[in-house]
């Protein structure tokens, strides 16, 4: 209705539209990890294209890093990449890494998101890239456990613990690896691989 009877305030309209799903989104995250935690997560396995997805995931956390004024670039090796895979856990994956992204790098800071075949076209792989402050090596080993809620408070965001030890699981629900690489002062990179075959 609102579309309708005011449609100058687009802009407007998008944001809000783009804020429901990410609430929604968290909402099924909060499922999903009480899933994990009673092993009833399942993978719902189909073939499509994960490039089309992760534009998707990419272009709705736009408005979140625009925010923050955050230079965020998605780089494809091919513009179609056909793929086995469960799209809503694939989805998740993506959206938490660049929402933890979007929460930790500085404010004119940037996000890069590769997505690349490996091992000869059997699996794909995934990186989150940011040139944000990085993650002290002690600290490291605990990002993926339950409740861990590393440094939120040090940079005035919000945090729960459960978003990159659900991302892990659902990682390993699809019988992929994810690492991580950083470094106080030089930023933090995520790698995803799962198999698509």
């Amino acid at each position: 209705e609102m579309k309708n009877l005011s449609p100058e305030n687009r802009e407007y309209h998008r944001i809000m539209s783009t804020s429901v799903n990410r609430l929604s989104r968290l909402l099924q995250q909060v499922l999903e990890f009480r899933k994990a935690e009673s092993g009833n997560l399942r993978l719902k396995v189909s073939q499509g294209d994960i490039a089309a997805l992760a534009s998707d995931v990419v272009d709705n956390i736009m408005p979140v890093m625009k925010a923050r004024k955050i230079q965020c670039s998605f780089t494809v090796e091919s513009k179609q990449m056909q793929a086995w895979f469960d799209s809503d856990k694939v989805d998740k994956i993506l959206y938490n890494l660049l929402s933890n992204a979007a929460k930790y790098v500085l404010e004119d800071g940037t996000v890069d998101v590769r997505l690349v075949y490996g091992d000869g076209g059997d699996t794909i792989v995934l990186t989150v890239c940011d040139n944000g402050p990085g993650i002290p090596a002690s600290r490291v080993p605990d990002l993926f456990k339950r409740f861990y809620e590393g440094e939120h408070r040090k940079y005035n965001t919000t945090g729960n613990g459960i978003g990159l030890s659900l991302t892990k699981d659902l990682v390993e629900l699809h019988r992929g690896t994810i690492e991580v690489e950083s470094a106080e002062g030089r930023g933090t990179e995520f790698r995803v691989v799962l198999p698509i075959k």
